[in-house]
């Protein structure tokens, strides 16, 4: 409607402005209200969330890192760049939430309940009727967490043996040219934005 003014009207230099003083979130809460707030809001929630950036040395995890120097609108945001020393050693597979995965997970720990024996009653009459015994909650996520490692394991040391991970970080620092600070970190330290 013509003669109406509101905060999408606002030129993109007060937009931004604006967004500076905000908190990541309510940036992106504002970019929900309506597409012109959105691509006004772009640059400080670009900077928001890609400006202290971390990665680790998996060819998913430098992929990302490729992709996002290779973005015409999030690059020049990429102002500190974390690579963490994250590794993936074979030792601590057999550790992962435990048993390993052959073994039945025991959910009470050896404590016997009316639940626990009731399912061990059930898994013995699927036994008896063929039928697979369908593995609990529990042991899918351990599963999954150690299919995880075992993946990122296997990709770290074909990535190092075979030097892909240097080409690959070379690549991406080649096309962030504001990239103010570079650091190497033994471990991963979450810091709220």
């Amino acid at each position: 409607m013509e003669g109406e003014f509101g905060l999408a009207q606002l030129p993109e230099e007060i937009i931004d402005i604006i967004c500076e003083s905000l908190e990541a979130q309510d940036v992106t809460n504002l970019r929900y209200t309506c597409r012109s707030l959105q691509a006004k809001s772009d640059h400080q929630w670009a900077l928001k969330f890609f400006g202290q950036t971390s990665f680790v040395l998996t060819r998913r995890s430098l992929t990302l890192l490729i992709e996002l120097s290779k973005n015409e609108r999030f690059a020049p945001c990429i102002r500190e760049l974390q690579l963490v020393l994250v590794t993936f050693p074979p030792s601590k597979l057999s550790g992962i939430l435990g048993t390993p995965l052959s073994e039945p997970m025991d959910v009470d720990n050896g404590k016997s309940s009316h639940a626990s024996a009731l399912a061990k009653k059930q898994g013995d009459r699927k036994k008896l009727e063929g039928k697979p015994e369908e593995p609990s909650t529990s042991q899918m996520i351990k599963r999954q967490r150690r299919a995880t490692y075992q993946r990122n394991m296997h990709d770290q040391n074909m990535l190092r043996k075979r030097g892909i991970d240097i080409d690959m970080l070379t690549e991406a620092l080649q096309n962030l040219g504001g990239l103010e600070s570079f650091s190497i970190l033994d471990q991963y330290r979450y810091v709220p934005g």
